[in-house]
């Protein structure tokens, strides 16, 4: 079972945002929430054993709807979903409301995968029921897998523009979406198994991975390195953001922490991993010297894939010293790590710790920033100029009226 999950537009797609919240003289963009409620679907999914692929993780680019539908059919998943919100207007109106769904055709597996989705979603989160429709949305029309495309309420619409502030409702999104995926899949639903699988989409940006790094005060080149664990991982179908946060523990964010063992980043060694014959914990000659971060990182995962029992693994042509047939399978879980991967009964809670930091991380976006002010400013430049407008309106019907007394008298 493996599902394609699309979180629809990307950060600065126009028009794509709330009006105003005059509380707080700002807005919310659509793909600010599309993200949370994907990555937290992936978790859902992932607990009930479903696969997840993922279209763009990166809310920063803006992918075209051909490289999201090719993603998804190069993959050979079972199903499509894309996430969305629904806006009429600009402003806040009260009249549309609500949750609807689509998919391309009625008659098809599309159509059946959407009733069960909206089903789940009016049970879970009791909104104004739209209905299942017809719709031709490139996503849905050009995937090969049955699919379906998710309007989650409307962001100009001020009740459900409020839940979009919540991570609750984030979460109420998510666990529906993810009981009609089990239904559809004829999979008993878990909401919780207590344990967190390494083979998983990533749980969160690589942006956020790079700004908890920043926050921490790490060099510049742990952080830069969040990009490689990012890419590479995905690869190997391991979740970037446990690696990233392994590879943090590890190396002390990259000696911030000096090493035990006497390492250093010349090592190019992101987890300790020794050298074949193994050796001493506290001996830097056991542990394995890599000629570069690429070749550190990829030990490093190959490892982790061995424990995490990967299709595929154990493999050949590997540079993970330690890349022993009887380590297969033995940690599918991060918390089955301990005890194994490191003697310490606690060495997952502190790897799970950083996880969670990581995945609630809020990325500082200058750009971003400097575009929501500029359109701040030009829209209260409107009001006032709209105000003036009215007043100078009044001015010259007070005139009229004037001139039209005096030339009675």
């Amino acid at each position: 079972m493996k599902v394609c999950l699309d979180a629809g537009h990307y950060i600065f797609t126009p028009g794509k945002r709330t009006p105003i919240f005059e509380d707080s003289g700002l807005f919310i963009h659509e793909a600010e929430q599309n993200y949370p409620i994907m990555f937290k679907l992936v978790k859902y999914l992932n607990i009930n054993g479903i696969e997840t692929v993922i279209t763009n993780n990166d809310i920063n680019y803006n992918m075209s709807l051909r490289d999201r539908v090719n993603i998804s059919n190069n993959n050979k998943v079972d199903i499509f979903i894309s996430i969305h919100k629904n806006a009429i207007t600009g402003r806040w109106q009260t009249t549309a409301k609500g949750i609807e769904t689509y998919c391309y055709k009625f008659g098809g597996n599309g159509e059946k995968l959407a009733k069960q989705i909206h089903e789940q979603l009016m049970l879970e989160c009791e909104m104004k029921d739209r209905g299942v429709k017809e719709g031709n949305f490139c996503v849905i029309r050009e995937t090969e897998a049955p699919a379906v495309l998710l309007e989650l309420g409307f962001m100009d619409y001020r009740p459900e523009a409020d839940q979009m502030k919540d991570e609750n409702w984030h979460n109420k999104y998510a666990k529906a979406i993810a009981k009609g995926v089990c239904k559809y899949f004829k999979v008993d639903f878990k909401e919780h198994n207590n344990l967190t699988p390494i083979v998983s989409g990533p749980t969160a940006t690589m942006e956020q991975m790079m700004q908890w790094a920043k926050n921490k005060d790490t060099s510049q080149e742990f952080s830069n390195l969040a990009s490689m664990y990012y890419t590479m991982a995905q690869k190997i179908g391991i979740n970037p953001v446990f690696a990233y946060a392994q590879f943090a523990h590890e190396t002390g964010f990259l000696y911030k922490i000096p090493s035990s063992a006497g390492l250093d980043a010349s090592y190019h060694n992101p987890c300790g991993l020794k050298i074949k014959k193994g050796g001493g914990d506290y001996q830097s000659s056991a542990h394995k010297r890599f000629n570069c971060w690429g070749d550190g990182i990829s030990a490093h995962l190959d490892h982790i894939a061995l424990y995490a029992g990967v299709k595929g693994y154990p493999k050949q042509d590997t540079l993970d010293p330690r890349h022993f047939n009887w380590i297969f399978g033995n940690a599918k879980y991060i918390e089955q790590l301990s005890g194994k991967w490191a003697p310490s009964k606690n060495y997952a809670d502190k790897i799970l710790k950083f996880m969670k930091e990581i995945e609630t991380t809020k990325v500082k976006n200058d750009e971003l920033e400097d575009k929501d002010i500029k359109i701040k400013e030009l829209e209260e430049q409107v009001r006032k100029l709209t105000e003036e407008t009215r007043n100078l309106k009044n001015r010259i019907s007070i005139m009229k009226a004037g001139a039209m007394e005096l030339a009675q008298m």
